[in-house]
């Protein structure tokens, strides 16, 4: 039904420029410096969008959007000062979107890999902030492993603040923003692991968890890496509007730290997930059998020829033995951040 729903949408021919390729005035600073100029790298069709979230998840974005998108097309931007790409935003996601997401198993995990590194540079904090700290699984573990620590979190999904609760947890229905605004200097660290490429307006979150820290504290953050293997991927829905609204990279880390008067603890790259071994294998057949057959894809392809090749690549991969994959030439998922505030 799902399906049959979007076959009798009309696909738009082309899709009309948000400022051309490369330079453009539509949005001439970074959401995340503020500087400089920007370039518009890729645009993607919002009905193809539309269409790529109903068939992978079963929900229509129109409904979970902040405010309504009237553009045919979805910029992705890179800032020429510091490197960060971002989408327009106004593609948003709303608390339905996330209540949604929370009902499919993958969703809020039990175990990342981000969780143990945290746990150790948490070994002296005190008292702990965990920004989006979903159904409170994180923010249980660093009581379990490290009694006596004060733990504090940020969660604005209903469904997911309520099953923290049920955990006994000190949960708040605020945005980081908020919070900070009464909570200045009081905590040794910050967490947001997986929760800063959802916001909108990364540089005003950034700002709001250093201000909650005290000085030589450290914000924690867990970011896809945009230098992992999924770079390459086609229909990676959950990298993209509504959902995702910026890509980072150790660069772009790096570059901005200062910005905050912050010294940067230490970056490190996830391998590829056990569970992210079947996406890999697929991203990269994809990847090679396009390059010899002289094939390009967009981020978002809709279309049945892509499908086509998808499930070619799959039948190739039953004859190479699995001992050939060495799953190391790219990096995984996520990149560990830890940055330590400098400064009262």
């Amino acid at each position: 039904m799902v399906r049959s729903a979007f076959l009798a949408w009309e696909k738009p021919s082309r899709i009309e420029p948000v400022g051309e390729l490369g330079k453009t005035p539509v949005q001439p600073c970074c959401v995340l410096c503020g500087l400089g100029e920007v370039e518009t790298i890729d645009v993607v069709s919002f009905q193809d969008l539309r269409r790529l979230w109903f068939e992978s998840a079963e929900i229509d974005i129109l409904t979970c959007l902040v405010k309504p998108y009237e553009e045919p097309g979805v910029p992705l931007r890179r800032c020429l000062a510091c490197g960060s790409e971002f989408y327009p935003a106004s593609l948003c996601g709303t608390g339905r979107l996330y209540e949604h997401l929370g009902k499919f198993d993958y969703y809020y995990q039990p175990e990342k890999w981000e969780f143990r590194l945290a746990l150790e540079d948490l070994a002296s904090a005190g008292r702990v902030l965990e920004v989006g700290c979903g159904t409170g699984g994180f923010l249980e573990r660093i009581v379990r492993a490290r009694p006596g620590t004060q733990v504090v979190g940020l969660e604005l999904n209903p469904d997911a603040l309520a099953a923290s609760r049920t955990r006994g947890l000190a949960v708040h229905a605020q945005s980081i923003a908020e919070f900070a605004c009464e909570h200045g200097g009081e905590f040794d660290a910050v967490c947001a692991l997986q929760v800063l490429e959802h916001v909108p307006d990364p540089d005003a979150f950034l700002q709001a968890g250093f201000r909650c820290l005290r000085s030589g504290g450290l914000w924690i953050l867990g970011l896809p890496n945009s230098q992992g293997f999924p770079r390459f991927a086609v229909n990676d829905f959950g990298n993209l509007p509504p959902h995702h609204l910026t890509r980072w990279s150790p660069e772009v880390v790096t570059k901005v730290a200062g910005r905050y008067r912050a010294t940067v603890e230490r970056i490190l790259l996830e391998p590829v997930a056990e569970y992210h071994k079947g996406w890999y294998r697929d991203t990269l057949t994809v990847k090679l059998v396009s390059a010899l057959l002289g094939l390009r894809w967009n981020r978002v392809e809709v279309g049945t020829r892509y499908r086509l090749v998808l499930a070619a690549c799959r039948r190739l991969q039953r004859c190479i033995p699995g001992r050939v994959w060495r799953y190391t030439r790219y990096p995984g998922h996520t990149m560990y951040v830890a940055l330590r505030k400098v400064g009262p």
